[in-house]
């Protein structure tokens, strides 16, 4: 997150509530302002280090630095700092609409174009080995913000290095690592990576005299940059002296710093490069954090939130930032501003709601891209953009990939394959699970696409990013006319350099090439290519399967899922090594979010393994207490699923009835239904959850997840989950008095259902007939008063003899 290089003060002002009126905001200016002018220079006598600290408009600055005649260095770094405060200030409030904060967003983005902001640079760039290491970081961080080309950046990286070399370990401040490493990482490059090894083992020399929680989170920021370099013993050292510091007694007055470093380790802690070695410590400290949420700002929350909500482990955690959401939600002012709705977007409650505006998507679409950081926040917004107004989610989409166009041209050199990649990988998740299709994005992105991977440099792209850009470009070119023979030949050749997570990917994407070309005339020319790719990919997985004996449940599981997206027969001797291989995850190595997808890849293999999921249940009844419902939910639905009753079921259903019980107030309808679907099942409806659900008030709730849902199918699943539930209740509990009031809903849905041919079916009433050949005794194709199907119903009387039930006594009669 960007807001983690910044200054501290600045991340407590990034964002709070209300922002709720124009005169508001430009009062926040001050605030803004003063956490950066105040960075540096907090004593200084200097008049005109006084009046850059005390301008709001950014060709002020610039005014200033352009009269004198020979700025100093404290001049040039102030003028920085005070114009990043500006810059952090309109992109925090943009939305507002008073004339004075439009004409200092006009100003900052023509001073930012000014010539005199080149002199700056300039100015800057003379002046570097008179700087100090703090002057310098800030330097280097703040015009990375502004978008300064690498490589003016990097004259400046190089005195920072050689500072740093020449200086004692005493002497290096934590903050200016921190801002340095951000840059370090966005660029991305071999110099960049051995200057931050360079600085990793000056933070490990020091790391027995870190002492405090401020200095903690600084070195924490470090290390999120440094995980491609960063080994899994020198974390491991590092979680033993955070361990130590995190342990002082908690103060009031520094529990906001523990706070916030606590939430920079446990993201630290959350990269895939650990393959979840350190779940545990991860929730300890997602644990530890409840009770201090209140000392986060609202985007801090959102990004702790997530991140429980992924753990699955820390359900009072959750529950404290769900009580803090309807709070935010309940207080009426500022409900309109759209920068309060931005933030409330971030939150996974939210997504489903109507409260985002119109507004919004006009402001993304009219506002230019200013900023790299801009184009973070529209990026983050229009991930949740849910909402039950079809043609505003189609204006929002259309508005979204335009304007991620724009930021590819405007910002082409910030973009690295990684990210290049990670777009287009988007563009094909939201063409997936929205059926949305942009022909202007595709065709763009397609010659952005292969301008790169039939370039020059072709040669040196890394395996995993050549087999990627060769399938998005035959996704976003169904024709294939550029892609070769020989290019099919080297993209599978490559395929068997993938790791586990490239492999899953690349899985994922082809199997999204799969369905675009099926529909095709192209589909006959490339199917001899996707078998190769097939077998090349399930090669691979069974390479990382016998290379490794002791693989973990995260790398089974993307394994499994990768073989999921390939659509692979599911009785073939790579399903069956997965599931042997997971029969040997020991119990204490299983984590909440694996099970979680375990559970997921099972149920879309559509098999249940009895060994595994009785391990999973064994392990779930251990860690029930902290455990969120949405796991427990998810695990019993599984079961219900494919009727297996495990060992501990007794157990485990008694869990299950404690917390539907205790959450059912904060659960969606529909998942509360599926519940009570699978305790009648099991024959463990609890009476208290009956009488919940039959009830007026809960029928009220559905209506308004159906009126709020997105999903145009929601309706559907949620109508039928109730008449299975009531239809359940009505056989397995009668003397709950629950009457059936599904009879016309069933009617219009078996009025709706066309009989597909069935010669094997036509074959059995035929031979029923000739075996009974009494008239009308066979019916076919019936429904039993509660509508369960029957395919043939065969009337006897009370001696078990077949008769026409038109000539039978009701009385005499007997199906």
């Amino acid at each position: 997150m960007s807001f983690y290089g910044d200054n501290q003060i600045s991340r407590q002002a990034d964002i709070e509530f209300p922002l709720n009126n124009d005169m508001f905001l430009l009062g926040e200016l001050d605030r803004f302002l003063l956490g950066y002018k105040d960075t540096l220079y907090q004593k200084t006598e200097d008049r005109n280090v006084k009046e850059l600290k005390e301008c709001q408009l950014a060709s002020d600055i610039l005014k200033i630095i352009d009269q004198i005649q020979s700025p100093t260095t404290e001049h040039l770094v102030q003028a920085v700092l005070t114009l990043r405060g500006l810059q952090k200030f309109l992109e925090s409030c943009q939305e507002s609409t008073c004339s004075d904060f439009l004409l200092k967003f006009l100003d900052f983005k023509a001073a930012l174009k000014s010539s005199s902001f080149e002199n700056l640079v300039k100015s800057i760039v003379s002046h570097t080995s008179q700087m100090n290491l703090e002057e310098l970081a800030c330097c280097i961080l703040y015009l990375h913000r502004f978008d300064v080309p690498k490589e003016t950046l990097k004259i400046l990286i190089n005195s920072f290095e050689n500072i740093v070399k020449n200086s004692e370990d005493t002497d290096i401040t934590e903050s200016a690592l921190a801002r340095v490493c951000i840059v370090l990482r966005d660029f991305n490059d071999l110099s960049s990576f051995h200057l931050l090894n360079d600085i990793l083992l000056i933070i490990f020399r020091k790391l027995d005299f870190y002492s405090d929680f401020e200095t903690l989170g600084k070195i924490t920021v470090c290390f999120q940059k440094m995980v491609p370099i960063m080994g899994i013993d020198a974390l491991k050292r590092f979680i033993e002296k955070s361990r130590m510091v995190l342990q002082r007694s908690q103060d009031p007055e520094i529990e906001s710093s523990r706070a916030r470093s606590v939430l920079k380790i446990v993201l630290l802690l959350c990269f895939k490069t650990w393959q979840g070695q350190f779940a545990s410590y991860e929730r300890e400290l997602l644990m530890s954090l409840s009770g201090s949420v209140k000392y986060l700002s609202a985007v801090e929350i959102a990004v702790l939130y997530d991140v429980a909500l992924e753990n699955m482990e820390c359900s009072p955690l959750v529950h404290e930032i769900d009580q803090i959401i309807n709070d935010w939600l309940s207080n009426p002012t500022g409900q309109n501003d759209s920068r309060r709705l931005f933030v409330m977007s971030l939150f996974p409650k939210m997504k489903y709601s109507n409260q985002i505006p119109e507004e919004m998507l006009k402001f993304y679409s009219e506002k230019p891209l200013c900023s790299n950081e801009l184009y973070s926040d529209m990026n983050n917004f229009y991930y949740w953009l849910f909402t039950t107004d079809y043609s505003l989610l189609k204006e929002g989409s259309n508005v979204y990939w335009k304007r991620v166009l724009d930021y590819f041209f405007n910002f082409s050199s910030l973009i690295s394959i990684d990210r290049l990649t990670w777009i287009t990988l988007r563009y094909l998740n939201y063409h997936q699970a929205r059926n949305y299709y942009s022909g202007s994005f595709e065709k763009q992105m397609c010659e952005y696409l292969m301008r790169i991977f039939f370039g020059d440099k072709n040669s040196i792209l890394a395996p995993k990013d050549y087999v990627r850009l060769g399938l998005m470009i035959a996704f976003l070119q169904p024709s294939l006319t550029n892609i070769t023979n020989p290019i099919w030949d080297r993209i599978v050749d490559n395929m068997s350099r993938l790791n586990v997570s490239e492999n899953m990917s690349t899985s994922f994407i082809l199997k999204l090439v799969l369905n675009r070309l099926q529909r095709t005339d192209r589909f006959s020319k490339f199917l001899p290519h996707y078998m190769n790719m097939l077998a090349a990919l399930n090669n691979n997985s069974f390479e990382h399967l016998s290379c490794a004996r002791n693989l973990n449940f995260e790398t089974l599981n993307e394994i499994l899922r990768a073989f999921q997206y390939r659509e692979v027969v599911k009785t073939s001797p790579l399903f069956d090594l997965i599931c042997d291989r997971l029969k040997e995850v020991p119990l204490e190595s299983m984590d909440a979010k694996y099970i979680r997808d375990y559970v997921y890849n099972m149920s879309h293999c559509s098999h249940i393994d009895p060994q595994v999921t009785d391990t999973v249940i064994a392990h779930v009844i251990a860690e029930k207490e902290t455990l969120q419902f949405g796991l427990l939910n998810i695990l019993l639905n599984y079961t219900f699923t494919f009727g297996y009753t495990s060992e501990n079921c007794e157990e485990f259903v008694d869990v299950m009835k404690k917390m539907i019980l205790r959450y059912k107030n904060d659960s969606s309808g529909n998942a509360i239904l599926r519940t009570a679907l699978a305790l009648c099942y099991y024959h463990a409806l609890p009476v208290e959850l009956t009488d919940y659900i039959f009830n007026v008030q809960f029928f009220n709730q559905l209506d308004r997840e159906i009126q709020t849902s997105f999903n145009k199918n929601f309706v559907k699943y949620v109508r039928h989950n109730l008449m299975e539930l009531n239809r359940a209740v009505c056989l397995d509990y009668p003397e709950r008095d629950i009457p059936w009031f599904h009879e016309k809903y069933c009617q219009e849905i078996k009025a709706l259902q066309r009989r597909a041919e069935d010669h094997f079916f036509d074959d059995v009433s035929q031979k029923l007939k000739e075996i009974i050949p009494t008239k009308n005794s066979v019916e076919l194709h019936c429904v039993s008063p509660y509508y369960h199907k029957i395919d043939f119903l065969i009337h006897t009387n009370r001696k078990g003899e077949p008769v026409d039930p038109e000539s039978c006594a009701l009385s005499n009669l007997r199906k």
